[in-house]
């Protein structure tokens, strides 16, 4: 207490600052247990099951496969091709521009 009768609410607070550090151990344990969950999850016949019907229903939240798959199978590489017209070579043209605004 402060000497007018005020609390003292200064100085650092709890689970303020830079946060721990978590070991690589104890993080790969995680996702192995994530990966495991997801894995036993999807690979349930009666949770597949029950996905389909809900994908036939048009009901299934996309979001939840978006959210466990990467888990399960890991995350897809994505790939992107740069190309010109029809899938050629891009061509460049090197040049002056020309203004075309009009000069006074």
């Amino acid at each position: 207490m402060m000497a007018d009768g005020r609390q003292k609410n200064g100085g650092a607070r709890r689970g303020a600052g830079r946060k721990a550090i978590i070991p690589e151990a104890i993080r790969l344990q995680g996702l192995e247990a994530g990966r495991a969950f997801a894995l036993k999850f999807l690979e349930d016949p009666q949770v597949l099951e029950t996905l389909v019907a809900l994908a036939r229903a048009g009901e299934l939240w996309a979001g939840l496969l978006l959210a466990l798959l990467p888990y399960a199978y890991g995350k897809p590489t994505e790939q992107v091709e740069h190309g010109g017209v029809g899938g050629g070579p891009i061509t460049i043209e090197l040049g002056r521009t020309r203004d075309t605004r009009a000069t006074h």
